[in-house]
């Protein structure tokens, strides 16, 4: 238990470790919000529109109504179900570039503080992150 007054207690080089990687993940999280809604619900919709949108632009006899998630952003994203497909992939690109991006900074900077040696270093690792 804490007094007022005591120092804060040191973490040891594992327990660092471990809040550390936790900060990194929820770091990648608020860079991810930044670009995009958040929501478990959120996120499994965006996932099926881009399937929506493959499957689509893919078909060779689309039929509109076989698409729920696409069917009520024409007129909003696109003028006609194509360019709603269209607009859709194209975005869902855009998300697998910097998705990627982010990804890579957060497992290689997992990566440096696991082989970090001391607090500080893992201080350090975390201080020097640059998402974009």
């Amino acid at each position: 238990q804490l007094v007022e007054g005591d120092p804060l207690p040191i973490l040891s080089v594992d327990a660092s470790k471990r809040a550390a990687k936790e900060e990194v993940d929820r770091l990648a999280g608020v860079i991810r919000g930044e670009v995009s809604s958040q929501g478990h619900g959120q996120e499994m919709t965006y996932l099926k529109k881009e399937t929506q949108a493959r499957d689509y632009l893919n078909a060779s006899n689309p039929i509109a109504e076989e698409y729920a998630l696409l069917l009520p952003e024409v007129g909003i994203t696109g003028a006609d179900m194509s360019a709603v497909a269209t607009a859709i992939a194209a975005k869902a690109a855009e998300w697998n570039v910097l998705g990627g991006a982010i990804e890579a900074i957060r497992l290689g900077t997992k990566q440096q503080i696991e082989e970090a040696n001391s607090i500080d270093e893992i201080d350090s690792i975390v201080s020097a992150i640059i998402w974009h």
